[in-house]
């Protein structure tokens, strides 16, 4: 469904992300598979790699990562970047903001730290970048291995910062040190050493009267993170326009969309 399908054929690792005290997806497929060829089957996924995989995370116990929609990414940088303009995905994750760039045609930046995802976007990128070169321009694609709060972009070069961040340690995307949960673990310290830099960050990058968009939400495990995400924008000079809702396939987001 809207490109998901073809983008989780690139990010296979993604099955066996930790969600709070759920299992994994991958972790059901070897623990209950007469289960799940009957689920299979019940919907009409025999022999569907797509049908397994989402068989697999509609299981009862599981639980996967959500991906975001590359016509929702489609939307967003239809609505806030010129003709020609960048965007700079922050989190960079399993490749939904990077399709739908690649579907408009935008300059399109990403920082990913964890390596098997970072390889993911690089090959989405290499397999499908300028495949909609209609004009005869050239679309930048870069995907870099860093952690969103490493990375200083060139000074008032970005039309938009775009991106749905981790949400502290509630998704464990990999083991790896270089993960936000590992460097700062604790709430206050994630808050300030990988939020706030983040968005010190942004602010740095973004040409004047561009554009910050953040999906957030609130969850278990953290009940007032949007709360304290605002608070941290508003205090970095950003300005308050517009809250939207959003909707993925697992669970509800907002966004927050500051104008520099």
């Amino acid at each position: 469904m809207h490109g998901l399908a073809l983008l989780w054929s690139y990010m296979p690792h993604a099955f066996d992300v930790k969600c709070g005290n759920m299992h994994t997806p991958l972790q059901t497929f070897f623990n209950d598979k007469g289960r799940i060829e009957y689920k299979m089957k019940q919907l009409g996924h025999v022999d569907s790699p797509s049908g397994l995989r989402k068989v697999l995370k509609v299981m009862s116990g599981s639980q996967g990562v959500s991906n975001f929609r590359p016509t929702a990414a489609q939307a967003i940088y239809e609505k806030f970047l010129p003709d020609g303009g960048t965007t700079w995905d922050m989190s960079g994750g399993y490749g939904g903001r990077l399709l739908g760039a690649i579907k408009t045609h935008i300059n399109y930046i990403a920082t990913e730290p964890a390596k098997d995802t970072f390889n993911g976007l690089t090959q989405i990128a290499k397999d499908w970048g300028n495949q909609s070169n209609l004009f005869g321009t050239t679309q930048r694609l870069e995907i870099v291995q860093s952690g969103s709060e490493d990375y200083v972009p060139e000074k008032e070069s970005l039309d938009l910062c775009f991106t749905s961040p981790p949400y502290f340690d509630t998704e464990k995307y990999s083991d790896e040190d270089t993960q936000s949960y590992k460097k700062f673990p604790n709430k206050a310290d994630w808050l300030e050493g990988f939020l706030r830099k983040t968005i010190q960050n942004c602010a740095y990058g973004l040409k004047p009267r561009r554009y910050l968009v953040i999906n957030i939400a609130n969850v278990s495990s953290f009940d007032n993170l949007e709360g304290e995400c605002a608070n941290i924008v508003l205090s970095e000079e950003f300005e308050y326009m517009e809250t939207f809702q959003l909707t993925l396939s697992k669970m509800p987001g907002k966004n927050l969309s500051g104008a520099k």
